[in-house]
């Protein structure tokens, strides 16, 4: 299953959220860890966000996808 634009946004929107995390231990400042924490629950709602259209989408897509042709029992093929 490849990897959809939702879902490397998601990713990318996850490297984001543990930055900012990193960033926010690493201050001295409380304001400035304030500011850093909230952008990493931000870039944590996004990525969930995508991560959920992308499940979205894929059971749409599922759920229209033509069945493969088989054995018909009752016409013996």
């Amino acid at each position: 299953m490849s990897t959809s634009k939702l879902e490397l946004k998601a990713q990318e929107y996850r490297a984001r959220a543990e930055d900012a995390a990193v960033a926010a231990r690493g201050s001295t400042l409380d304001r400035a860890r304030e500011q850093h924490e909230l952008a990493a629950l931000r870039w944590i709602a996004l990525a969930e966000a995508e991560e959920t259209r992308a499940l979205s989408n894929r059971a749409r897509l599922a759920a229209v996808e033509p069945k493969p042709e088989g054995l018909h029992p009752e016409s013996g093929t």
